[in-house]
């Protein structure tokens, strides 16, 4: 288990990249920390490294509390994101280094980089230099330099950035399966959201130094805490559209910049304070946008017209970028959609998917 309470960096006394953190990962969990750079992510992923000193707060590894604790006695291992391979040695060598600095007997060294190179498909490749590697095998042997510690904790720092797009899909599942097959727990950090979706048990998103939500994947995209976490997760990004909240025959939404309006659920009361008009922010995916005329559609009277500036057609969807006076919107269509550049569209909302953020605060109302 690993456990951080109220966890603190600042840099040069007035510059706080980590805000208090609080997070508690459980034994054999795959958590993601997720957010923007400068978010404070990798801050936090050294202090748990022994990288970085701790401005205040507490860490514990197990139940030990380490924040004093050199980073070569943590028991943890990293993957860091360039790899961090010696161009002098062979792969052996390199996953064997760090064992043999801890002056473990030679056939405890061949036996965990012979296990280690199997379960990586490296096994053809311990002879060579990391020259002579692809990225994708340079970023195996970085992994199973890891894995041959036997660690409590793996900690993984960006691993897949300087990978192409196959190839880091190709990554993901083998970490994923890494994970399944050794039962460690793992924190891994990224600023790639769909990264962070398709590996973490639970998600960390964090921005300017906080904590936003810690969730599922499927919660955070679901039922997102913020304004923030709803626009971060999910690609493309949720749409958000400016209104108000008024009073009159049950409570309606209506857009600043078109005619749409949206009747929306009683328990938004609770959040007027008596008020007749409320400045909000309407949230809704592209997925859960629609052509009006769409069967889907019926019954819904959400409905906004819409003028095309951009069509891309991704083969089993189409991706529909139009404006409504000022407003940018989105929509995920059929791929036999019959919409083109310039054309006027009248589109509507799931209204079961809308969600909405208070405009001063930007939380979501529940």
């Amino acid at each position: 288990m690993v456990r951080l309470e109220g966890l603190r960096k600042v840099y040069d006394e007035d510059v706080v990249a980590v805000h208090g953190a609080d997070l508690f990962v459980d034994e054999g969990e795959f958590v993601v920390l997720v957010g923007p750079s400068g978010c404070g992510k990798s801050s936090m992923l050294r202090m748990i490294a022994g990288l970085e000193e701790i401005t205040s707060g507490t860490l514990s590894i197990g139940d030990k509390k380490v924040n004093d604790v050199l980073p070569k006695d943590r028991d943890i291992a990293m993957v860091f994101q360039d790899y961090a391979l010696y161009p002098h040695m062979t792969v052996y060598k390199n996953m064997a280094f760090g064992l043999e600095l801890r002056k473990l007997p030679k056939k405890e060294i061949r036996r965990r980089v012979d296990d280690a190179a199997e379960i990586l498909g490296l096994m053809d490749v311990l002879e060579r230099r990391p020259k002579e590697l692809s990225g994708g095998q340079r970023q195996r042997v970085a992994v199973g330099r890891a894995i041959v510690r036997d660690p409590r904790v793996f900690l993984f720092d960006e691993p897949l950035s300087n990978l192409d797009a196959k190839l880091r899909v190709q990554m993901r599942t083998e970490i994923l399966n890494l994970h399944r097959r050794l039962g460690t727990t793992i924190i891994y950090v990224t600023h790639d959201q769909i990264e962070a979706m398709t590996m973490g048990d639970r998600i960390v998103v964090m921005n300017e130094g906080k904590i936003e939500q810690i969730d599922t994947p499927y919660e955070l995209y679901s039922q997102p805490n913020n304004r923030f976490v709803a626009g971060f997760i999910g690609s493309p990004a949720m749409n958000f559209l400016s209104g108000e909240l008024r009073t009159g025959r049950g409570i309606m939404f209506k857009h600043a910049d078109s005619d749409l309006t949206v009747r929306v659920p009683d328990a938004a009361q609770n959040y007027m304070s008596g008020r007749d008009v409320m400045p909000v922010i309407l949230g809704i995916r592209p997925e859960d946008i629609f052509l009006s005329d769409s069967p889907y559609m019926e019954g819904q009277t959400s409905e906004i017209t819409l003028r095309i500036d951009l069509v891309e057609h991704m083969g089993n969807e189409m991706t529909v970028y139009g404006s409504s006076g000022t407003t940018q919107l989105v929509a995920r269509l059929a791929p036999d959609a019959r919409v083109k550049q310039d054309d006027t569209v009248t589109l509507a909302f799931l209204q079961n998917k809308m969600h909405f953020f208070d405009a001063e605060s930007e939380v979501v109302f529940r």
